[in-house]
């Protein structure tokens, strides 16, 4: 299917089996007569689309066009043998008129004397354009289709091997379509996917592709984006999307599930990359769904916070104290922040001091906080304990590696969704073969150039 639209100058002259090597199919005018530019512009506007498709589109493309002549539906081997049978007839038809022939008369010419010609249209190229957009593209959601998004992964793929550049994959899973559409009714249904698609066009770059790949299955691919670039216009689409549809089903807990991939990192070819975005996507899948069952289990309402003046929040009671601290404090109880004696820590340098804590802790007892710890090539799921300003306190395994610094995104009734760079202060032995982790933590602040890409 590579000659389907191919030209030699001066006009276009596509070559088919059968032409004698070094020829093509062009019109041998009578001596005498010179070659004049065709009036109409036809044949060269379908050769530039089929041009600008990729070759296992092409079938379906010449499918759709020829239906437009003859009212029928033909298969793609079909429509490829008619494509290239009208082009010969045009040839022919030149050679005895001795002028250029349009395709049009070439394609009437050849469909008068086939049974297949019912009503013939001449298409315009406002239609031609419109038989191209609905090849490739989503009905529903306006979003490009799975067939042009396994073109593009496949292009993208080679492209960024061979310049060394970058490549981020970002999937989207619509939750809770199946509860939409028996609560809603599928109406209902169909118009939050819209607003899916809605939300990735006003967020995405020109240059990226967003894609309907499935039922409630979404892809977006990024060319020359970094992983947390990607991550960033993640959060941006969830919560323009949230914004826009929970409204419409607020009986339903709708919610958008992303997981990126970036390449080279994660992987250089198709596989390896949907292996590491799976990965990301059910690791946000079981950090919403604990924090869902969290809110279940705290029930309607929300945790009382008092003011630091009035009462300070009790410290938890599951902890295992160092040997001198519990000698110092029998009934188990530590003293407030402020009096307690702080931990000693070792590091490079030698004995460090954690200084008092300067303001209040905040424990979640009736409600569960929840942390997403990038450590290298993998994700964790940790629950926090408590919270202040500028501090966490986190509940992992025991055994446990954890770096000196690490990054993690938190969840928490009161905090906006952001991912902080946390330093490990303290470690202490929790019951049930649990650690508590304090760490400091600051907003992982964006470079200003992948801010700038990400926009």
């Amino acid at each position: 299917m590579e000659n389907l639209g191919q030209e030699n100058n001066p006009r276009s002259t596509p070559s088919f089996p059968g032409d004698p090597p070094g020829e093509t199919s062009a019109p041998k005018l009578p001596p005498g007569l010179t070659q004049e530019p065709d009036p109409d512009p036809f044949l060269d506007i379908v050769i530039d689309a089929l041009h600008n498709l990729d070759p296992s589109v092409q079938g379906t493309f010449l499918q759709k066009f020829l239906a437009s002549f003859i009212n029928t539906t033909l298969s793609e081997n079909e429509s490829i043998t008619h494509w290239q049978a009208i082009l010969h007839r045009r040839n022919d038809l030149a050679r005895q008129v001795g002028r250029p022939v349009s395709f049009r008369t070439a394609a009437v010419d050849y469909f008068d004397q086939s049974p297949l010609l019912r009503n013939h249209i001449l298409v315009e190229y406002g239609e031609l354009k419109r038989l191209r957009h609905t090849a490739t593209t989503d009905p529903l959601t306006g979003l490009y289709n799975r067939r042009f998004f396994q073109e593009c992964l496949v292009r993208e793929l080679n492209r960024s091997t061979r310049y060394a550049s970058h490549l981020a994959l970002l999937m989207l899973d619509l939750r809770s379509l199946k509860t939409v559409n028996d609560t809603y009714g599928h109406p209902t249904g169909d118009e939050v996917l819209r607003r899916v698609g809605r939300a990735c066009v006003e967020t995405v770059r020109g240059s990226d592709i967003p894609c309907r790949i499935g039922g409630d299955e979404f892809a977006i691919l990024l060319p020359e984006t970094e992983r947390r670039s990607a991550e960033g216009l993640a959060e941006r689409i969830v919560a323009k999307f949230e914004e826009d549809a929970k409204p419409l089903v607020p009986k339903v807990g709708l919610g958008l599930d992303y997981g990126v991939a970036s390449c080279p990192i994660d992987g250089e070819d198709e596989g390896r990359l949907f292996e590491a975005v799976d990965r990301s996507l059910y690791a946000n899948k079981n950090l919403a769904y604990g924090q869902k069952e969290a809110r279940a289990a705290a029930g309607p309402t929300r945790p009382e916070v008092r003011p630091a003046h009035l009462e300070r929040p009790p410290t938890p009671t599951n902890l295992t104290l160092p040997p001198e601290t519990a000698a110092a404090h029998p009934e188990g109880v530590l003293p407030p922040a402020r009096a307690r004696e702080p931990l000693q820590m070792a590091g490079a340098a030698g004995q460090h001091r954690r200084p008092a804590r300067s303001s209040e802790r905040i424990p979640f007892q009736k409600t569960q906080g929840l942390a997403l710890l990038h450590l290298g090539c993998s994700n964790k799921l940790a629950r926090v304990l408590d919270l202040s300003l500028g501090g966490v306190g986190l509940l992992v395994d025991e055994g446990a590696d954890f770096p000196g610094t690490f990054n993690a995104r938190l969840r928490v009734p009161f905090l906006p969704r952001a991912e902080f760079t946390l330093h490990r202060v303290y470690s202490l032995a929790a019951a049930g073969d649990k650690r508590r982790i304090g760490c400091s933590f600051t907003p992982v602040v964006k470079p200003a150039s992948a801010a700038t890409e990400a926009a």
